[in-house]
């Protein structure tokens, strides 16, 4: 999928952009995203949860709600039974393990505490759906476009959000006005988040959707990485995001539940 990606990309660069103002281009990259109330899609997910552990593969399903929830499910093949939730909403990140009967709940503030990122849940919303933000905001309107720098090179325009003093976000546009990469960093604590976006697609009256995402996260002791690989897009179906817990499952935080993964490769 990296080659893919790789060799898509430098098809697309090949192409010169057009020489125009900085707010015309935030205005054709803000209009080439797919509106949605819900989306749902199917996917092939391939998960590395750190660089010492084995990569997972499996068929996933990831339904967001706009708004108030975002679930991604990696299920068992051929019998498709879920064996790993994850659930996020404004406030509250839940994780469920089945295979290990395990379950996670931890708060969006604590997160962004320890991490040292001012992103929210909005802004989670936006890697998964291809959408511009600023680290914070709920979302992107035409009266913030002034807060955000574009600069321009023959083949890319990169988009930056005015200095955030703890997260640097920069957006790649190609020709086709799309945001092909989305980079977050920050320096003072080592963290960077690469996103890519590729194989667009129609899902809804002509715009398109990245069909392949590829996330790494990176930070000074370790790195993870998730890719999905889409094969079905459906937007505005009607369902709901159980955000319930296992009862008999054991409960711990998110920083316990990453230290299984350190311990079980020592």
């Amino acid at each position: 999928m990296l080659l893919s990606c790789k060799s898509s990309r430098k098809e697309a660069e090949a192409v010169a952009l057009p020489v125009r103002p900085g707010q015309e281009v935030l205005r054709a990259v803000a209009a080439n995203t797919v509106p949605y109330r819900t989306l749902s899609v199917r996917a092939s997910a391939s998960l590395k949860p750190g660089m010492k552990n084995k990569r997972l593969s499996a068929p996933a399903d990831l339904r967001i709600i706009r708004g108030q929830a975002i679930r991604l499910s990696l299920m068992i093949p051929i019998i498709n039974s879920e064996v790993f939730r994850l659930t996020i909403t404004p406030d509250s990140l839940l994780l469920i393990d089945r295979s290990h009967k395990l379950a996670v709940a931890e708060s969006i503030d604590n997160i962004a505490k320890a991490s040292g990122y001012a992103l929210n849940y909005f802004n989670l919303e936006s890697l998964f759906t291809n959408y511009l933000f600023i680290a914070g905001k709920a979302e992107v309107t035409p009266a913030d476009f002034r807060s955000f720098a574009v600069k321009q090179e023959k083949y890319r325009a990169f988009i930056r959000p005015k200095a955030d003093r703890n997260l640097a976000v920069t957006f790649t546009c190609d020709y086709t006005d799309r945001i092909r990469t989305t980079l977050l960093e920050n320096a003072d604590k080592g963290i960077r988040l690469n996103w890519d976006y590729d194989d667009f697609l129609p899902v809804k009256d002509d715009l398109t959707f990245p069909m392949k995402m590829s996330m790494l996260l990176q930070w000074p002791s370790d790195e993870a990485s998730l890719n999905l690989s889409c094969s079905g897009v459906e937007t505005d179906k009607e369902f709901t995001i159980d955000r319930t817990l296992p009862a008999k499952y054991s409960r711990m935080s998110l920083a316990q539940y990453l230290r299984i993964f350190e311990k079980s490769d020592e």
